[in-house]
């Protein structure tokens, strides 16, 4: 696309990376909304974060699917990149799971059965060459399974995928991807293929048919061990309805060998399509439809600084972010990379000013004198919000002085208050995203200027992460403690 892109507001956001709703504006009015994703700013000065994102992007633009979000355009403000995607009207299947239940299991079939369409798109990519890519997505979860309400199923968020063209290459041994919907190999930190996303897919498949989670534990570690266990009972254990044949479906997508498990997503849907079959199930598109016009929330935009501001892209290449630049400034915008223009804007002024003076001293020395009249008062200049005029010390004198003096301002101090914040595990405490530097538990506490603040708090060795909003009140303490276990999103 290329750009400009205007800023709407923030989708939401995650211990990394935010996504904004954006529109990409074009000639003749033309107007297309798009979704824009970039790294917290408090994340911009580390190099392989930034790298990750590139290759998403790389990768996400090869793959052109109806059942994959579409990657549209790579930009840069500064040092910060960002990723256009195609803006998908609703939510993800977590959401949607948590505020309304799991959907009848043939709906949660033909969801399914969605993703395995995009997920053999996306395993048998072959690049320009012919060469194939051996992409494996690694993190097919609830959370990166995208709902719209046309009834559209979108894989999201390519971030850790494995292929052969990523710049940034996962350090062996290294394990990425939500714990619950890992492969026993990627738990093990093992090589990973195709096989592992069909477990993973497997395991959203289950749990949406047994209506709770496969594998649970108090910590990630727990999950993992679990994880690596496989040791998994049928869903008609937990819901006696759902049929046999299903059972014998997942049974053979989760078996831990994955010599076991189908050998490719097609072969997965062909199991899936005539288990549906025998069973009865026959939904569609508009049954889907109907089901989300009942559980899929309002649109939630959160509004940003900037709101309406455009989004440039820099002139000049970044190899990768070497310093912490807000893609947001209040009341500035999406601004592009710093450019000399300000140059002849200060040798104007400056011939301006000269002009002046010497127009002055002919009107002081050339003109003839004027009859004196009594200076009149200059008004107050306007005041910035919370400063004030120190009163007058009593009544003005009936001559003006020799020099007119404006009125002193003072600018008040704004109010704040104490923000008290725990949690278990530790975490980094990030404010309006930006990175404190300090960490959970603030014994002595933060003190915040009065309003709405955002917060982050963020294991990065658990990849766990919640965020949330506080209101901070002039004497009145904020105490949060959050139990990143039950309540954090991995990433």
């Amino acid at each position: 696309m290329g750009g400009p892109y205007r800023i709407i507001g923030r989708i939401g956001s995650g211990g990394m990376a935010e996504v904004f709703l954006g529109e990409a504006v074009g000639a003749a009015g033309f107007v297309k909304k798009v979704a824009i994703k970039s790294i917290l700013p408090a994340y911009t000065s580390d190099p392989r974060l930034t790298a990750m994102l590139i290759d998403e992007a790389k990768i996400a633009t090869l793959l052109n699917h109806a059942n994959i979000v579409q990657a549209l355009d790579l930009g840069q403000v500064g040092d910060r990149y960002f990723i256009v995607m195609e803006y998908v009207d609703g939510a993800d299947l977590q959401s949607l799971v948590r505020r309304a239940g799991s959907p009848s299991p043939a709906l949660a079939c033909f969801v399914c059965r969605q993703v395995l369409a995009g997920l053999a798109f996306v395993h048998d990519k072959h690049d320009d060459s012919g060469q194939p890519l051996h992409l494996v997505h690694r993190d097919v979860s609830p959370p990166n399974i995208l709902l719209s309400r046309a009834g559209e199923v979108k894989l999201a968020d390519f971030g850790i995928a494995k292929a052969k063209i990523r710049a940034c290459v996962t350090e062996g041994g290294v394990i990425k991807g939500k714990a619950g919907y890992m492969s026993p190999e990627q738990a093990s930190g093992a090589p990973v293929d195709r096989r592992s996303d069909l477990f993973s897919l497997g395991v959203v498949l289950h749990e949406l048919l047994a209506g709770e989670e496969l594998f649970a534990g108090d910590s990630p570690i727990e999950v993992m061990k679990e994880v690596r266990r496989a040791q998994i009972g049928p869903p008609s254990a937990k819901k006696p309805e759902i049929p046999r044949v299903l059972d014998e479906v997942l049974e053979k997508a989760l078996a831990r060998n994955p010599k076991k498990r189908f050998g490719d997503a097609r072969s997965f849907d062909q199991a899936l399509d005539g288990a549906m079959r025998s069973s009865g199930y026959g939904p569609t598109t508009g049954d889907l439809i109907d089901w989300l016009g009942q559980v899929m929330p309002e649109s939630s935009i959160q509004p940003v600084a900037g709101i309406g501001d455009t989004l440039a892209f820099d002139d000049t290449p970044a190899s990768a972010a070497r310093r912490t630049q807000p893609l947001v400034e209040p009341g500035q915008g999406f601004q592009p990379g710093p450019r000399k223009r300000w140059r002849p804007m200060v040798l104007g002024l400056s011939a301006a000013i000269v002009l002046l003076a010497i127009a002055l001293a002919l009107k002081v020395f050339l003109l003839p004198d004027r009859p004196t009249r009594t200076a009149l008062e200059p008004e107050p200049p306007d005041l910035p919000i919370g400063a004030e005029i120190e009163p007058d010390a009593g009544p003005a004198p009936k001559e003006p002085p020799p020099k007119t003096v404006p009125a002193k301002m003072k600018r008040r101090p704004r109010a704040t208050g104490m923000v008290f914040l725990n949690s278990r595990p530790w975490a980094r405490i990030i404010i309006d995203d930006k990175d404190t530097g300090f960490t959970t538990p603030t014994v002595d506490g933060l003190r915040l200027n009065v309003g709405r603040h955002r917060v982050t708090l963020l294991n990065p060795v658990l990849e766990l992460s919640r965020t949330f909003e506080i209101v901070v009140r002039k004497d009145e303490p904020v105490k949060r403690f959050v139990d990143l276990r039950k309540e954090g999103v991995q990433h």
